[in-house]
């Protein structure tokens, strides 16, 4: 029996992971860009945040060895524990088999459902984290999610219009939750070690994804592919090509700037635009 992954420091869950990879033969996937959590307190930061929401289900997309997986399911009712690898899944169950409240599911969180609960955590693979994102906010079960991304990942949900990590996702993002910045986390926090910092982002949803959001969505990806450009040329040039027909309305609102300038509030009114002529 596996004992429980302890927080009480770095050097000793650092210790227990090594010995839960050897007593299991099981060597870190780089296809499936395997990194395990060993520092205590990104554990405590993403616990402390469930102990505060309070919410009736986690689903956690990536469960790893069990780390998080375990000290969640003291905090929450239910715990859904999605991993795609199976000698890891065999160690999760393991871990958390006397807790009574965890489940562990063998997929991939990219193709099975995983509407099981109302909060999401992730500490998935970072070679998914666009899907991955797009997937938690198209799930509307999900009122609330921590995610961990790469740091320049997190920089672009959480920049302002005009900024240089501006773009798509954060306007995405930003239409369909509001994003909190969390701790920031140095590769040594990880084993093995991944090349870029990382950092924690808690979403709030704020509306569901419906029709709405996927042409908001379609609109994004449309202008957002020509960043730098007018903003007035871009957006007559995409409302067009999403409308099939001629759009005869004034973008003057728009002034001179360009793309990368534009708010989620600027987007959604060109929307109001699109969805009117699809009405029509």
């Amino acid at each position: 029996m596996t004992s429980p992954p302890p927080l009480d420091s770095r050097r000793s869950l650092l210790h227990w992971t090594l010995n839960v990879l050897r007593l299991h033969g099981i060597r870190p996937s780089r296809r499936l860009s395997q990194s395990f959590v060993v520092e205590p307190g990104l554990v405590k930061e993403v616990v402390g945040w469930v102990e505060a929401t309070a919410p009736r289900a986690v689903v956690e997309i990536g469960a790893g060895l069990g780390t998080l997986t375990y000290h969640l399911a003291l905090k929450a009712p239910r715990v859904y524990a999605v991993e795609v690898d199976p000698r890891l899944a065999r160690v999760v169950e393991e871990v958390t088999r006397d807790l009574g409240n965890v489940e562990v599911i063998v997929a991939d969180a990219l193709e099975h459902p995983i509407g099981l609960g109302d909060a999401a955590v992730s500490n998935a693979p970072y070679h998914i984290t666009g899907p991955l994102i797009a997937r938690v906010l198209r799930e509307n079960s999900f009122k609330r999610a921590a995610l961990l991304l790469q740091a320049e990942v997190a920089a672009k949900i959480l920049a302002s219009p005009g900024s240089p990590d501006y773009g798509r996702l954060t306007v995405f993002v930003n239409y369909l939750a509001r994003p909190v910045p969390g701790g920031v986390y140095h590769p040594s926090c990880f084993y093995p070690r991944p090349k870029v910092y990382s950092r924690l982002v808690y979403l709030e949803r704020t509306r569901n994804y419906d029709e709405h959001a996927w042409a908001f969505e379609e609109l994004a990806r449309c202008l957002f592919n020509q960043i730098n450009k007018m903003a007035r040329k871009i957006a007559r040039r995409c409302l067009e090509k999403l409308s099939d027909i001629g759009v005869e309305v004034s973008l003057e609102w728009l002034g001179t700037r360009r793309v990368r300038e534009l708010g989620p509030e600027d987007v959604e009114k060109l929307l109001e635009y699109l969805v009117a002529r699809r009405r029509d």
